[in-house]
């Protein structure tokens, strides 16, 4: 049974990272958006074993842009949306850790660097000819650091308001139970 609750959960995980990159989004000029889906996909990362957390992330990450017609973008998001949660850790009573606040730096670095190769990579073969409203690969990478690097940060600090708060109520001591 503990293993059908892990994939509902999962599930709605994927959902919520979905449905968060969707719909909880700012626009940003011309560098794209800040959305909250990395905030639940670090809190994915803390509440959910590795695997499961993984597969939300990136299914999550990867369903949005499909859904949001930027098809391109998807086997992209998919890796890094997964890899982002590698650093975070699952393995304590306690959502907001010391190491957890401290492991959003490098899921940060994982973002910036994998969207600036993604960036990079698909404005070298032609594939999207114009991204962020550049026309040269270096001012899209520059325009897409500074929008990942303000994403990454906004998501840093929902997340951290996210999990002290439900830290407060003890929600995982009582959602590892349930699940």
């Amino acid at each position: 049974m503990k293993k059908t609750e892990l994939l509902i959960t999962t599930a709605i995980f994927t959902a919520m990272i979905t449905m968060s990159i969707l719909y909880m989004r700012i626009p940003i000029a011309t560098m794209g958006m800040v959305h909250l889906g990395d905030s639940i996909i670090f809190l994915a990362a803390c509440v959910l074993p590795k695997r499961y957390a993984v597969a939300a992330a990136g299914v999550g990450g990867a369903l949005a842009n499909l859904i949001a017609g930027v098809l391109v973008f998807a086997p992209f998001t998919l890796v890094i949306k997964a890899l982002i949660v590698l650093p975070l850790s699952a393995k304590n009573d306690r959502i907001l850790t010391a190491k957890n606040a401290l492991m959003l730096l490098p899921a940060g670095v994982i973002t910036i660097v994998g969207y600036g190769l993604v960036y990079w990579l698909l404005l070298a073969i032609g594939t999207v000819p114009i991204l962020f409203g550049e026309t040269t690969i270096w001012g899209a990478i520059t325009a897409g650091t500074i929008g990942n690097a303000v994403q990454v940060l906004g998501s840093s600090v929902i997340f951290i308001v996210i999990a002290f708060t439900l830290d407060r109520i003890k929600f995982k001591q009582r959602f590892m139970r349930a699940v």
